[in-house]
């Protein structure tokens, strides 16, 4: 009786742990939201999911907000806090007359609309048309490498140069950047930044930037 006793203990006791593994991996339709009016500022790091009218905030927009998560669909009108990225656009509840933008977590080769923010570190590899965006344009997210392809609206992280401007036919019309690391004396287009470290030493012929024959040569300061 008392073996049975214990099995029985044990088995309970497997059964309330995994009850406390759920509720320490909730799922997002059980992340926590907050409500709060849209006189007040969003929370670094939060995001709006739902717009509706309300008595907790007469005569205002009240605002749900709640910790962005993989997938998550928010209203136009929220800050879309880094690094997340905006892949599809829809329209309906709950953000009354406010798109919804989905949001993930940025990966290699992803399309993103391209009204989204590119996070530190990306550039933008080609722009296109695509049905999610709401008739805008998508554009893919790569991290950054070396004799890499760029659209001309791409930033260039640091420590990567633009030492090349062409036409290019992925980037919806626009020229495509070719970057690569910066090195000492390294020739630059006069639309390349300068990445700390470096400066801009002379003036110096070059062939491969459309639009002039003049760029720079960088040197370690």
């Amino acid at each position: 009786m008392r073996a049975l006793f214990t099995r029985v203990a044990m088995a309970a006791a497997a059964i309330l742990a995994i009850g406390a593994v759920a509720v320490v991996g909730a799922t997002p339709a059980q992340a926590a939201t907050t409500k709060i009016c849209s006189t007040q500022a969003v929370p670094a790091g939060q995001v709006i999911v739902e717009v509706a009218q309300t008595s907790l905030c007469p005569n205002f927009q009240t605002w749900t907000i709640t910790t962005p998560y993989e997938g998550v669909k928010v209203c136009a009108l929220s800050p879309v806090p880094a690094p997340w990225v905006i892949t599809r656009a829809e329209v309906g509840a709950p953000c009354g007359t406010y798109w919804k933008y989905e949001l993930h977590a940025p990966y290699q080769g992803i399309l993103v609309c391209v009204y989204s923010p590119v996070p530190a570190g990306w550039v933008i590899t080609w722009i296109g048309a695509n049905s999610v965006c709401q008739g805008y344009n998508s554009q893919r997210l790569n991290l950054p490498a070396e004799n890499q392809q760029t659209c001309q609206t791409s930033p260039t992280p640091n420590p990567y140069v633009i030492v090349a401007v062409r036409t290019a036919s992925q980037c919806a019309g626009m020229y495509a950047n070719t970057i690569r690391q910066v090195y000492n004396g390294v020739v630059v287009c006069n639309t390349s930044p300068v990445p700390p470290g470096y400066y801009a030493a002379s003036q110096a012929p070059v062939n491969l930037c459309i639009g002039t024959t003049m760029g720079w040569k960088l040197l370690h300061s």
